[in-house]
């Protein structure tokens, strides 16, 4: 039995919480929510815009750092990626990861409130702890295009209930 709201309700309500975002889509089950935006984002067919959000109850083929599977019980989990343009150095794309992750911290710590807010931690490179337990982890991928449009998918998921 699953925790979550369903896929359409999810997409509704993201549409509601996130008005910037171009494009938004909540599905029961997918691959991989990075591969498949990413693919998107490539195709240069695409009339997708930016920020985009790709969530899914279940990946199949979910993926962490360094290639490491990333598994979900059906759900009970939050799995989505969002595909920003971002514009900096390519030697700088490896802090996107780490910068993210402090800052998605901080904010989950104001909407936890003081009563919980010292029990989250950050750790280095790229997950957000829940006393002392993974709460998420965050994929920062690009799409290695080499023009000042370079495209970046983040990838976080969050552990639900």
């Amino acid at each position: 039995m699953s925790l979550l709201p369903s896929a359409s309700v999810l997409q509704k309500t993201l549409y509601s919480a996130l008005p910037d975002f171009a494009s938004i889509a909540w599905v029961e089950q997918v691959g991989s929510t990075n591969v498949n935006l990413m693919q998107e984002v490539r195709s240069t067919q695409s009339a997708m815009g930016r920020p985009a959000l790709l969530g899914a109850h279940t990946q199949t083929s979910g993926r962490g750092r360094a290639g490491r599977r990333w598994q979900d019980t059906p759900g009970s989990t939050l799995m989505f990626s969002c595909a920003y343009d971002v514009f900096v150095p390519p030697a700088r794309l490896p802090m996107l990861a780490p910068v993210v992750g402090i800052v998605a911290c901080e904010q989950l710590r104001k909407v936890a409130g003081p009563a919980v807010q010292d029990r989250l931690l950050m750790k280095w490179p790229n997950d957000i702890l829940y006393d002392q337990a993974k709460l998420s982890g965050l994929l920062v991928e690009s799409t290695g295009r080499c023009n000042a449009n370079r495209s970046t998918i983040m990838w976080l998921s969050l552990a639900w209930g």
